[in-house]
């Protein structure tokens, strides 16, 4: 379906988009619990990223089902993922936008020892060294953004703003957003982090809806979350 801007959406069924991330992330949970259980081998650092692999590779098979039978079955034209230069600035504004709501957000009525940044729930754990914030570099500043920015703000949120109008489908697919981050458990601080996060998305969310492009969101949702691991590393 052309858009404004020449960009076109693959009109994958709602349901199948949400069965798609129910799976995945209830894999992604299973191998975080699973790798708990286990004492985390290899780390937790191994833990996330598997983890992240699990629910990504789900979020990918979905995004790819629905450019093939409903799209022109190529990822860059459905859902317009090429970046241009503009997307930087957009990305800027997105991010403080997105930083700002989710300091909102992050206030959930959940007691706590201490109200640290959302940001410190799991990153404060993982032990420092060039070779952890080199992965963690890539996994929330390139994959991160790619994977869930394709799935949320370019398949599932058009679907639910269609189907419950701009002002809800964002909200809706902010909250789905947040969700997917409780994969991460690591107790009742996971439940602040999900909070805070879907209130970025509602920050990459609406830029989506401004620009009608998911490279705007990207970029927004790289930019944010570079600046966490900057704050942690300053924190440390």
């Amino acid at each position: 379906m052309p858009l404004p801007g020449g960009e076109v959406r693959p009109l994958a069924a709602l349901h199948i988009a949400i069965a798609g991330f129910l799976a995945s992330a209830a894999l992604a949970t299973g191998i975080t619990f699973g790798m708990k259980a286990l004492g985390y081998p290899g780390g937790l650092l191994a833990s996330v990223v598997v983890s992240e692999l699990a629910l990504w590779s789900g979020l990918i098979a979905v995004c790819v089902f629905a450019s093939r039978t409903r799209g022109r079955g190529s990822l860059l034209t459905d859902f317009n993922l090429r970046i241009r230069w503009s997307d930087l600035g957009w990305g800027v504004l997105g991010s403080l936008a997105a930083r700002s709501l989710a300091g909102v957000g992050s206030y959930v009525p959940i007691s706590l020892p201490h109200r640290a940044t959302p940001d410190r729930t799991l990153l404060a754990q993982l032990r420092p060294s060039p070779a952890t914030w080199f992965v963690l570099a890539i996994v929330l500043c390139v994959g991160a953004p790619v994977v869930e920015e394709l799935f949320f703000r370019g398949l599932m949120q058009p679907r639910l703003v269609e189907r419950l109008g701009v002002g809800v489908g964002v909200l809706a697919t902010s909250v789905l957003f947040g969700a997917a981050h409780l994969i991460a458990w690591q107790g009742k601080g996971t439940v602040v982090l999900a909070a805070a996060v879907a209130g970025a998305g509602l920050g990459f969310g609406f830029l989506r809806q401004l620009t009608g492009r998911v490279g705007t969101s990207i970029a927004a949702h790289a930019l944010f979350n570079a600046q966490a691991l900057v704050l942690v590393l300053l924190v440390r």
